[in-house]
């Protein structure tokens, strides 16, 4: 049976809870999981499933190994993801278990069932506009590059504030008021009628395997990844 703890039991914010991990136990854990590694640690590995994510680690208190749930910032800043333990009430979300092949077990049921279970996204990023502080946002998967990706997310990290979102296709009031040649009374009444661009919220970042992450899982200079959005109002 899992074990359960709240954060005052287990002291997850102690600086020495997690025991350092073997060679042979990090590449237990990498071989399982691949393309879903983020972080490689020497006490703990952290992987990311859609929106949520789990770092498993072998804890010095119960000397059980662990998977407990993570939440990141996102977009995900893959050469240095940020995240937090994930809570439902005064407890997180996690298991412990004697041995690693039954923690791996336990997450792979987490990612599939349960609170973290898979995300469905609604829209994904098609592109960007950084001059207007626009995004734009499809019903198709579009995967981006390391490079690509990695601009997007320091533009979003400096300017999320400002940024809106528009979906491909769709014409919105900004769209409307914009068309000079149009200012006819239906055109001004349509404009009214529409929606006006969007925040943005509910993203979540996936990381997506290419030939070249086969050579090492953990880098995410070899990883595709699509932006996807749950809802945006």
């Amino acid at each position: 049976m899992p074990s359960y703890y709240t954060e005052q039991i287990l002291k997850l914010k102690q600086p020495r809870l997690k025991a350092p991990l073997t060679e042979l136990e990090i590449n237990v854990i990498v071989t399982a999981f691949k393309h879903l590694v983020c972080k490689v640690k020497k006490d703990s590995i952290v992987i990311k499933h859609h929106k949520f994510g789990y770092e498993i680690f072998r804890s010095k208190a119960d000397d059980k190994y662990w998977s407990y749930a993570v939440t990141f910032t996102e977009p995900l800043s893959p050469l240095k993801p940020i995240y937090k333990h994930h809570w439902i009430g005064n407890a997180f979300i996690g298991y412990g278990y004697d041995t690693l092949e039954a923690t791996i077990d336990q997450t792979f049921k987490m990612m599939k069932q349960g609170p973290t279970a898979q995300t469905n996204f609604r829209d994904y990023l098609a592109s960007w506009d950084e001059k207007k502080e626009r995004i734009f946002l499809t019903w198709e998967e579009k995967e981006w590059p390391f490079e690509k990706y990695q601009k997007f997310q320091r533009w979003y990290e400096k300017n999320k504030v400002k940024i809106m979102a528009k979906q491909v296709g769709v014409k919105d009031t900004e769209d409307y008021n914009k068309e000079a040649s149009n200012k006819t009374g239906l055109a001004v009444l349509l404009g009214k009628m529409q929606d006006p661009p969007k925040r943005p919220r509910a993203m979540a970042v996936v990381m997506r395997e290419t030939m070249k992450t086969k050579q090492k899982w953990d880098d995410p200079k070899t990883k595709k990844y699509l932006v996807g959005f749950m809802y945006v109002n």
